[in-house]
Order: C-alpha cells, then sequence, then structure tokens
C-alpha cells in the first residue's frame, strides 16, 4: 500500500514539474516575442487632465517604437484608486500598464486620505516617465515679483489666504514647508482643484497658491498670473526662467512622479523591454516639445531607481503628516 501511493506522490510530482517547465517555457517564449498585440495604458483619471494628455503623447511615440498600438484606457474614480486597482487584477503579461502619479502607485502612504484594496507591493515598477511640479502663483497685479517679496508680506502680515486642493497634496506640503520654515501664519483655504484655485487666485478670494505647473501654464503665458518659484530640484527646461525653491534657499517637497506600472508579476523581460523603448521616447525631440508645450516636465528613472525614490519619499510624506497630525 505505502508502495502505491509512495508511486502515486513520484507520479504526481513528475507530472506538476513537467507543467512547471511548460508554463515557464511558454511564459518566457511570449516575454521574447513582446510586444505581438495591442497594449493598454490606463490613466486614473477622466480625459483631458495634464496627466492624461502627457500620457497619450506618450503612447504616440511609445507605439511607433514597439510597432503595435498602445492604447490609453482611462479608468477614473476613488481618488484615482480605480485605475490602480484596474492594473493590479490584469495579468501580469506586460499587455495592460498603468500611468500613474506617486500617490495611485503607493497608496498605504495617504490612507488617511483615500481607502485603497491593493498596496504599492502589487505592482512591478517598471519606469518614470514624467513629473507633476508645483509652481508658486500669484496674481497679475500682485504686488510681489519674487518669493522673497511674498514671504516678507506675509510676515509682517499673517493670515495671507493660500489656496490648496487638499491637504495630501505637494502644493500644500510646499505652502506647509515654507509657512514652518519662516512661521508666515497662512490661512489655508481647500479647493476642489487647480482649476478651482485659479478661479479663486483670479478672483482675489486668495492671494497666493502653488498649483501644478501645467494646469496654470495658459494663465502664465496670457500675463494673467505670475509664476514666482518652482518645486524642482532644477529649473525646468521650458521655463528656466522661473527660479527652484530650493536655490532661494528653502526646502521643496519631492517631486511627483508619473511612471508605468505592471501588476505584480510582471516578467522583467517586458520592464526591460518597455524601460528602454521609454529611455528612446524620452530623446526624441519631437517627444520633448510636445511634452514641454503641456507644461510637463521630463523625469526618467528605471525600475530600481523608482523602488529606492518610492522608499524615500514614502518616508518623507509619512513624516509630513504625522508632524501635520494626519496620522499617528
Amino acid at each position: 500500500m505505502k508502495t502505491v501511493r509512495w508511486r502515486m506522490f513520484i507520479g504526481l510530482f513528475f507530472l506538476f514539474f513537467i507543467f512547471s517547465l511548460v508554463v515557464s517555457s511558454w511564459t518566457g517564449a511570449n516575454a521574447a516575442d513582446y510586444p505581438n498585440r495591442p497594449i493598454t495604458l490606463v490613466v486614473p483619471y477622466p480625459p483631458g487632465g495634464s496627466t492624461d494628455l502627457a500620457a497619450r503623447v506618450y503612447a504616440d511615440f511609445l507605439e511607433k517604437l514597439l510597432k503595435q498600438p498602445v492604447v490609453v484606457a482611462n479608468k477614473a474614480g476613488g481618488a484615482s484608486t480605480v485605475g490602480g486597482n484596474f492594473v493590479t487584477q490584469a495579468k501580469p503579461d506586460g499587455y495592460t500598464l498603468g500611468y500613474l502619479p506617486y500617490h495611485t502607485a503607493v497608496p498605504e502612504v495617504f490612507s488617511y486620505f483615500m481607502d485603497a484594496p491593493y498596496s504599492s507591493k502589487d505592482f512591478k515598477p517598471i519606469c518614470t516617465v514624467t513629473a507633476a511640479i508645483t509652481v508658486v502663483a500669484v496674481k497679475a497685479d500682485a504686488p510681489w515679483n519674487s518669493l522673497k517679496e511674498v514671504i516678507e508680506f506675509a510676515k509682517k502680515n499673517p493670515g495671507m489666504k493660500f489656496g490648496h486642493n487638499g491637504k495630501n497634496t505637494p502644493p500644500f506640503r510646499l505652502a506647509a514647508m515654507l509657512d514652518k520654515q519662516e512661521k508666515l501664519g497662512l490661512v489655508y483655504v481647500p479647493f476642489q482643484g487647480d482649476a478651482e484655485v485659479a478661479l479663486a487666485l483670479l478672483g482675489d478670494h486668495i492671494r497666493l497658491s502653488a498649483p501644478i505647473y501645467a494646469s496654470i501654464k495658459s494663465l502664465a503665458d496670457g500675463k494673467k498670473v505670475k509664476l514666482l518659484a518652482a518645486s524642482s530640484r532644477k529649473r525646468l527646461e521650458f521655463a528656466s526662467d522661473i527660479p527652484t525653491v530650493n536655490e532661494l534657499g528653502y526646502n521643496s517637497p519631492s517631486p511627483d512622479p508619473q511612471a508605468v506600472y505592471g501588476p505584480k508579476g510582471t516578467p522583467d523581460a517586458v520592464v526591460k523591454t518597455i524601460s528602454e523603448a521609454t529611455r528612446k521616447v524620452i530623446e526624441n525631440p519631437d517627444y520633448r516639445t510636445k511634452v514641454f508645450s503641456l507644461g510637463v516636465p521630463i523625469l526618467y528613472q528605471d525600475a530600481a531607481t523608482i523602488e529606492k525614490a518610492n522608499l524615500q519619499v514614502k518616508d518623507e510624506v509619512y513624516s509630513f503628516f504625522k508632524e501635520e497630525g494626519l496620522i499617528k
């Protein structure tokens, strides 16, 4: 009886071994042949926003290199977690990828503000493509022409109204850092988004804001607002006249990157293919011209760099939220 059971065990183990080899061979062959059909690129926002537009420019250039369609699919809702979850639930074969901002890819840091059915462990980082950069903005007829002048005024006149679109956003973190460093006594006025912030600024309901550059670029081009500083680590290629917050001697939050992610288990060969193709895309002068025209800076990082950067930003944001009393 024991001999029969032992033979059955050996037989089952052999069948499992053969099955594993077949699956491994099949997966490797498919990864080596990648891509051989259209790729879906998920954007966790409705059409028309800066992230969506940047993703569409990227998709157009990426598909020319891969010689397969790259189709942008908008999966909005749940503070961007609907799109993030859609990616994590997809088959990890490289044919469903996400073009995701940091808070979508690392939702556990923002659990005070949103409830995501997944975590960063459910993603496979591939590469960063662009970033969202905040800029300190005032109305065009405001008496200040530099960040220093604004800070000097605010210190002498506590209660200056600052408009933002949520305590979980880079604009709020930037203002809070400046406020803490210089003891400005700002009054924080919340809005639903950068569009509402801009309207409030133009209507004199607030005097200071720090929206994402892409959202206010048209107003700056039309001379309706003045941009006094950018929260980037170095000056923007397409707006080099705007000094950075850091060069003026102040702290600024880490940039909010938009990166390509696949579901956990995405083959390394797929990661390599997309990452190398992306590097070629961002070196293309036509791509740079188009994405810069949107007011979106390029930020390339490979998968290993993303993982390190995500941990660094995770610690930074978590510490900030803790200092603000938003988490315990």
